[in-house]
C-alpha cells in the first residue's frame, strides 16, 4: 500500500513516521528503485509480439470494458492479444503460456502491482500498457493504478500512427512494429491469412554489423512452429515400421502385482 501511495503522489513529498526511532522518514530510495524497474518493464513491453491480458477481477465495475480497451490497444499496436482468466497469477500458472512476451494485469488498485521477478514474462498494469503501446506517449510524472480512471481514454487513431522505425533501448537498434490489421489481409481466408501476416513481420538490419534481427513471434501458432520439439511424431506411412503386438500389462497394486503374489507361509 505504501508503494502505491508513493507512486501515485510523485508530485508531493511523502513523509513516513518511524515509531521505533520516533522520527520522520523522507528517504524512499527503495520505492524509487521499484519505479525505475516499472518503466524498464514498459520498455520491455514495447518489444513484445504476443501480449496476454490477465483478468484479475470479476467484481470491479468496468473490468470488461477495460479488457476490450486493452485488446483494441494491443491490436492497434500490431501485436497479438490473448485473454486469460485464472485468478491470482503465480509463476507456475503463467509458465504454461511461454509464447506470451508480456502480461497485462487488470485488477483493483490494491493488487495491480506485482513483482514479476520470478515470472517467465513481465507483468504490467493497464496504465503502463498505454505508455508502451501508444506510439509517442510520454510519462508526465503521473502514475495511475486504478484502471477505472483510464476507461474511455482516447486511443491513437490508425491514420495517426507513425510508420517510422522505433528505437529499442533493450535491443540497441531500430525496430518497426508490424500492423496486423492490413486491409488486404481481410480478403484472405482464416489460417492462411494468419500465416501470411506473420510471415510478413518486418526485419531490422543493423547497418554496423549487417546482421538481420528477426522479429518475435506474432501469434501462438507461429511460436509453436518455431519450437524445436513439437511432440512425438507417429509415422504410419513408413514401410519399415514394424508394429508390435499388444501385450497384457500388469494388474494389481504397486505394492504387490497379481503375478508377484505368493502363498503366505503356513
Amino acid at each position: 500500500m505504501l508503494l502505491i501511495i508513493v507512486l501515485t503522489s510523485l508530485a508531493l513529498l511523502p513523509v513516513r513516521y518511524d515509531a521505533a526511532q520516533d522520527l520522520l522518514v523522507t528517504n524512499f530510495s527503495s520505492q524509487n528503485k521499484i519505479l525505475r524497474r516499472r518503466y524498464f518493464l514498459v520498455e520491455k513491453a514495447k518489444d513484445a509480439g504476443i501480449v496476454g491480458i490477465l483478468v484479475g477481477t470479476l467484481g470491479v465495475a468496468g473490468y470488461l470494458h477495460m479488457i476490450h480497451q486493452m485488446k483494441d490497444l494491443i491490436t492497434r499496436a500490431g501485436k497479438k492479444a490473448y485473454i486469460f482468466v485464472m485468478g491470482r497469477p503465480n509463476p507456475a500458472k503463467l509458465a504454461n503460456f511461454p509464447e506470451c512476451d508480456v502480461f497485462i494485469y487488470v485488477s483493483c488498485a490494491q493488487t495491480a502491482l506485482l513483482d514479476s521477478k520470478e515470472f517467465l514474462a513481465p507483468i504490467i498494469t493497464p496504465y503502463e500498457a498505454m505508455l508502451a503501446f501508444n506510439r509517442g506517449s510520454q510519462w508526465t510524472g503521473e502514475y495511475v493504478t486504478e484502471f477505472r480512471d483510464l476507461l474511455g481514454s482516447a486511443p491513437v487513431e490508425e491514420n495517426e500512427q507513425s510508420e517510422e522505425a522505433r528505437f529499442s533501448f533493450l535491443q540497441g537498434g531500430y525496430m518497426e512494429d508490424f500492423d496486423q490489421k492490413e486491409p488486404h489481409d481481410l480478403e484472405e481466408d482464416g489460417v492462411s491469412a494468419l500465416v501470411s501476416v506473420t510471415q510478413r513481420a518486418l526485419q531490422v538490419r543493423d547497418s554496423g554489423t549487417k546482421k538481420t534481427m528477426m522479429g518475435t513471434a506474432k501469434s501462438g501458432a507461429e511460436f509453436f512452429a518455431a519450437r524445436s520439439f513439437h511432440g512425438l511424431d507417429i509415422h504410419h506411412s513408413e514401410s519399415n515400421t514394424i508394429t508390435e503386438p499388444l501385450l497384457m500389462g500388469r494388474s494389481g497394486r504397486a505394492s504387490g502385482y497379481t503375478h508377484e503374489r505368493t502363498t503366505p507361509p503356513t
